[in-house]
């Protein structure tokens, strides 16, 4: 789902076959992604980020019931896939997205357009609600429900020795065999290390000396 809905997102905004095959395979198989795999929520939740991204600029492209129902139901989708940080992610990256069409010529067709995006937003969370209802109340008897701790906020840091993980995943050792450090400042393994994968960095490389 993060491949696909990503390649196809490249290729409606006119990236080509080539770009958009390495921006799928780049986002879809990065380094967050494959270290968080035993994070399912997460995981299942952000594969529809680029879906939501692809349905959101073919409503914005042209206001018709369908692309109207299918951006919502996506929405609606994310939502109970159940990890709601990533739903937040993904519509603030969503709205600084569709910023960018708010400089196109034509002020009464950007209100129009405009609308049926937050139209289409709240038929969403109109269709998740028995989701939102129901983490709302859970919200008010878990042990969160009065905030967090400022020992609790930095329990994960991420220091200078993190960025190594960048390019060896496996620096500070792994739990695949027990090996992973019990340093607490390193955090852990699957919330702190922050390896991206070895062909994006490669093509990053090339990039930049090319």
């Amino acid at each position: 789902l993060l491949f696909l809905g990503s390649y196809l997102f490249f290729r409606k905004l006119g990236v080509s076959r080539a770009g958009s095959l390495l921006g799928g395979v780049s986002f879809g198989f990065g380094g967050y992604f494959v270290t968080h795999i035993i994070h399912m929520a997460p995981l299942e939740t952000a594969s529809l980020l680029p879906w939501v991204f692809l349905t959101g600029e073919y409503l914005w492209e042209k206001q018709t019931p369908q692309r109207f129902l299918v951006f919502g139901l996506v929405i609606s989708e994310q939502i109970f896939a159940g990890h709601l940080q990533w739903v937040i992610l993904t519509l603030i990256g969503l709205v600084l997205f569709l910023t960018f069409h708010l400089f196109e010529k034509g002020a009464k067709e950007l209100a129009k357009k405009t609308a049926a995006v937050v139209l289409a937003l709240i038929f969403g969370l109109a269709l998740s609600a028995p989701q939102l209802l129901e983490t709302w109340q859970l919200r008010q008897v878990s042990a969160r429900s009065s905030g967090l701790s400022e020992d609790q906020i930095f329990a994960f840091p991420d220091g200078l020795g993190n960025l190594l993980t960048f390019i060896f995943p496996d620096y500070f050792g792994t739990p695949r065999d027990g090996t992973y450090s019990t340093d607490p400042s390193l955090g852990l393994f699957w919330e702190n290390t922050a390896y991206m994968g070895v062909l994006p960095l490669l093509f990053c490389a090339i990039t930049i000396l090319s």
